[in-house]
């Protein structure tokens, strides 16, 4: 009998299988997130009753001391208000010097509600667990090697991986590595030269030309002999042969360097070319490392892509403490592609934090149950139940 089936057959003798468990961790976590969304975090406890004076004197307070902080702006928090709020009318409302005949009280009232609110949820998103900050673990140092290679040589590269494994934090990080660099992402607003030519000209800071040899010419001349090191493209398997022979196009006329980076679409993007036509053969034939990011996990060699190593760099530095056998079951999603590698990890991690923390009961340490109950409010009950099973049947990481 399988595991699931013992689970089931339990169930039916009165005991309690893995996925009613779920259930109970699923209620337990949704619990903790109603308990923190009761606290009040507003000066006006009540929408029906007019504002005294007071309160519009302590609300105003609020908003000035966050404004001499540098937490926010008048900006920020007209456009966090939205509708007819703009700055210039926030900024009256909050000095007390706004009028508007007939309905200046109803319209500074209305104002100062939702600035009240939103002020509240302002602090709340400040004081909430947030996702680990970058690491140099083994992915980034790899995609770090071949970007300082092809600067070196003067040359194009690809790299490419799942999605999850931290690609585009890591392409991030490069441009304060190599000053001066460029990142571009392939998306639905640039997935056509033409399109690509307008985002590579607003990132160089040009006057975007309505044509696309406009645009071309002008990022020649800025890009020539400018001693810039880097182009970098993310998602770059979204692009086509054209998108990408254009790049090779830039690469051949001005010198640049170029770091190609997406998932596993980009490798076929770059044989089928090189098969199929005399474009996709010179782009083959111009870039220099190809890459793929799995290679030390694939074929038998056995290698983590996340080694323990690079599991306590990433969560080590917790806001709460985490158990060492939580950061084992991290690491186990983290090395898994059927559980989306590390982001999956990284944001189960950030729900268990918020459970942890505002909890009617807080926990001072992250243990597996709260993993778990993370992982059942993110995945929906069977999906979690799926990678708890395993999650059992995994060696444990080096």
């Amino acid at each position: 009998m399988t595991e699931p089936e013992q689970n089931d057959a339990a169930a039916a003798e009165g005991g309690h299988s893995d996925r009613e468990v779920n259930c109970d961790q699923a209620m337990d976590a949704m619990d903790a997130m109603v308990a923190s969304a009761r606290i009040q975090r507003g000066v006006v406890m009540d929408d029906t009753v007019a504002l005294t004076e007071d309160q519009r004197r302590e609300i105003r307070g609020r908003f000035a001391r966050l404004l001499n902080n540098g937490d926010i702006t008048y900006t920020q928090a007209a456009k966090g208000l939205g509708g007819d709020v703009t700055k210039g009318k926030l900024s009256q409302v909050v000095r007390g010097v706004y009028r508007d005949e007939g309905r200046g009280k109803q319209t500074v009232d209305r104002i100062l509600r939702n600035l009240d609110k939103w002020l509240g949820h302002h602090e709340s998103i400040s004081n909430a667990p947030k996702l680990p900050g970058f690491a140099t673990i083994t992915v980034a140092r790899e995609i770090r090697g071949i970007a300082q290679a092809v600067v070196d040589m003067q040359k194009m590269a690809a790299v490419w991986a799942d999605a999850g494994v931290g690609k585009t934090s890591t392409l991030r990080w490069l441009l304060s590595v190599f000053p001066g660099s460029i990142l571009v992402t392939i998306n639905d607003g640039t997935n056509t030269v033409s399109s690509f030519l307008r985002e590579l000209a607003r990132s160089l800071e040009l006057e975007v030309g309505h044509f696309r040899h406009e645009n071309r010419y002008a990022i020649l001349e800025r890009l020539r002999n400018s001693g810039r090191l880097l182009l970098i493209v993310d998602e770059a398997h979204l692009a086509d042969l054209r998108v990408l022979n254009c790049i090779r196009q830039l690469h051949d006329d001005c010198g640049i360097s170029v770091l190609l980076a997406g998932q596993r679409g980009l490798q076929k993007r770059l044989d089928q070319g090189r098969q199929d036509d005399s474009i996709g053969a010179m782009l083959w034939s111009r870039v220099q490392i190809k890459r793929n990011l799995h290679e030390r996990c694939e074929g038998g060699r056995g290698q983590a892509m996340y080694p323990m190593e690079d599991i306590h760099k990433l969560f080590g530095k917790s806001a709460v403490r985490m158990a060492s056998s939580a950061m084992q079951w991290l690491a186990k999603v983290a090395n898994s592609a059927k559980d989306g590698y590390l982001r999956t990890a990284t944001t189960v991690h950030l729900s268990a934090q918020y459970i942890a923390t505002r909890s009617p009961t807080p926990s001072p340490v992250i243990t597996v149950e709260l993993l778990e109950q993370a992982n059942v409010l993110m995945n929906g009950r069977d999906r979690a139940y799926a990678i708890s099973q395993r999650i059992k049947q995994t060696r444990k990481v080096a």
